[in-house]
């Protein structure tokens, strides 16, 4: 039997033309973070650096601080990144 897996998918979306889809997924004490490939296209160098600092944070994050972090995540409604969808596991 295989454990569910905890995660949040979120889009970023700075302009109307201009949306990327973004990953978080728990991984033991640990976030892994997923991006399409081409991720940064079509954004402007301040929203590159944005997203790849919080990118950088979500993956250094202290295992005591994750469950809060996706918690966090997977309320986002305002703003240029917002949760589309989440799985997470009470406990």
């Amino acid at each position: 039997m295989t454990a569910e897996r905890e995660y949040v998918l979120l889009s970023f979306t700075p302009a109307p033309e201009v949306s990327i889809n973004i990953l978080v997924v728990r991984s033991g004490p640990a976030l892994e973070v997923s991006l399409p490939a081409n991720w940064d296209a079509g954004l402007s160098p301040e929203d590159r650096e944005y997203v790849s600092e919080l990118i950088n944070d979500w993956r250094n994050a202290q295992a005591d601080c994750v469950p809060a972090i996706l918690r966090e995540l997977s309320q986002l409604a305002v703003g240029p990144l917002k949760t589309q969808e989440s799985n997470l596991l009470d406990g």
